[in-house]
């Protein structure tokens, strides 16, 4: 965290040149945030290639980020215990990739459709730190809405043509970001974790 800290501030420094505080601080964050984001993807791509799981792992978040986007999801304290949450939902896709945590075909489809039903009711999930005017949260409603639906239909499409690894991708991410909003639901009602 001191080493983030430390080349956000160096960043900035040679950004800032006639920004005020409130503009600089605006910078730092954006930068930490980029920062925090690059160590994690770089983590998950060293981990990718160790397991030799590159294209899964890169659909995985690309889908998984997407879809959290617009559906809210739990949001951590701090960027480290932010970090070694996405690193062990990305660990639990992994080990339910590769069957490691073995799951019944028919507990997958379960899960799936919950996790489908279930998003429709709650999505978007504010964040306490950011909460939606009317307008926004329609517009993160009807994104939310139409990335689930579009999994969905990728989800049918890849089993009607047996592409198991695309299916269980996707009813990997559905189920991983049912449990993100579920915790961070309960998040709220407990007044943080």
């Amino acid at each position: 965290l001191f080493f983030m800290n430390e080349i956000v501030k160096r960043i900035s420094n040679q950004i800032w040149f006639e920004k005020n505080d409130e503009e600089r601080k605006i910078l730092e964050y954006g930068l930490r945030i980029t920062l925090s984001e690059f160590i994690n993807n770089l983590i998950i791509l060293i981990i990718a290639f160790i397991t030799r799981s590159v294209l899964e792992s890169i659909l995985y978040v690309i889908t998984f980020d997407f879809l959290r986007q617009y559906s809210g999801s739990y949001h951590a304290k701090t960027y480290i215990s932010c970090g070694i949450t996405y690193l062990v939902f990305y660990g639990v896709f992994l080990l339910l990739f590769f069957n490691i945590l073995t799951v019944s075909h028919n507990i997958y489809s379960l899960l799936t459709c919950i996790s489908i039903l279930f998003l429709f009711l709650v999505i978007p999930v504010e964040n306490k730190n950011h909460r939606l005017s009317n307008r926004e949260f329609r517009i993160f409603q009807i994104k939310g809405y139409s990335t689930v639906i579009l999994y969905l239909i990728i989800l049918s499409i890849s089993k009607l043509y047996n592409n198991w690894i695309i299916a269980k991708i996707i009813s990997i991410v559905l189920i991983e970001t049912m449990f993100s909003i579920i915790l961070a639901l309960f998040e709220v009602k407990l007044g943080g974790i």
